[in-house]
C-alpha cells in the first residue's frame, strides 16, 4: 500500500490497491514503488505492513518515503513530538527488513497503534 492507494469516499478513506486483487501469487508482477516494496517480495500480508509502515510514516512525518528512517530535523518543537516518537516506534517494526522483527499480523500492529 501507498498514499495512492487510498481513496476517499463519501469522506471515509478506502483501500484501492490493485496488488490486492492478485493475491498472494509470488508470480505475478507487483506494482509497488520500491521504497514501499518489503525486501521478501510483495506478494504476502507482512510484506503489505512493510508497506502500510511505509505510509503511515509519510503520512505522519511529511517526508518522502525515500528519508525513512529519518525524521523531520524539527521534530522535538513539534507541540505532539512524544506522541509521533511513540508511533515512530510502531513504523520501525512495521518496517523491519527482519520478517522475526515485523509484526505477524495488521492486528498487532492496530493493537499498538490503538495503544499510542
Amino acid at each position: 500500500m501507498r498514499p495512492s492507494n487510498i481513496i476517499f469516499v463519501n469522506d471515509v478513506p478506502k483501500l484501492a490497491d490493485i496488488d490486492l486483487v492478485a493475491g498472494n501469487d509470488p508470480t505475478l508482477t507487483s506494482y509497488i514503488p520500491r521504497h514501499y516494496a518489503a525486501p521478501e517480495g510483495s506478494h504476502s500480508s507482512r510484506a503489505d505492513l512493510f508497506s502500510f509502515g511505509k505510509t503511515l510514516y509519510e503520512m505522519s512525518t511529511g517526508l518522502p518515503v525515500k528519508a525513512f528512517p529519518s525524521l523531520p530535523p524539527d521534530i522535538r518543537h513539534w507541540e505532539d513530538h512524544g506522541l509521533m516518537l511513540r508511533i515512530n516506534k510502531v513504523i520501525a517494526r512495521a518496517c523491519a527488513h527482519d520478517l522475526r522483527q515485523r509484526y505477524g499480523s495488521a492486528e498487532q500492529l492496530l493493537r499498538d497503534l490503538e495503544s499510542v
